[in-house]
């Protein structure tokens, strides 16, 4: 297990971020961070990275409750799976409660300037002499007033 300590002044308020690594096994990893700040209720972040014969698979999520006491945070999954020789799947789903969550909490590997979280489902197929590729993507708006149902599911 790894611990450390990291003080963070963000948007005029002091956190405290204490990650925890933990070793599952030889291909398997967690990370546990608490972050602890003087205007807000403590977020819990965890990361989860495991590589697999055919496949990786990376997962993040976070968790914290509001000034109302409203439960918010993100889910973040990656994936890659190796069908066949021939055949790949890749996808991402990312998706927020709150469009304002990544602007009020610092987490890592976020882009808090984003207007908007992707999420996308990819299939390969790689031939002797060609290669074709399908994508499909979705998207959740974090800008304040969209409606959900404007957004597209984009299937080429």
């Amino acid at each position: 297990m790894y611990t450390r300590l990291k003080i963070i002044c963000f948007q005029f308020y002091l956190s405290i971020e204490t990650p925890f690594f933990i070793n599952l096994a030889e291909n398997h990893n967690l990370l546990l961070t608490p972050i602890i700040s003087a205007n807000h209720v403590p977020l819990g972040v965890v990361d989860y990275n495991a590589r697999f014969t055919k496949g990786i698979v990376n997962l993040q999520f976070s968790g914290t409750q509001d000034d109302n006491n409203k439960n918010e945070g993100h889910v973040k999954a990656n994936f890659e799976y190796d069908v066949t020789s021939n055949l790949r799947l890749t996808g991402q789903y990312f998706r927020t409660i709150s469009d304002t969550y990544f602007r009020r909490y610092d987490i890592d590997g976020i882009n808090d300037s984003e207007s908007f979280l992707q999420s996308h489902l990819t299939g390969e197929y790689f031939g002797t002499r060609f290669y074709t590729r399908a994508k499909a993507w979705h998207f959740q708006s974090l800008v304040n007033g969209v409606n959900p149902r404007s957004i597209p599911v984009v299937i080429p």
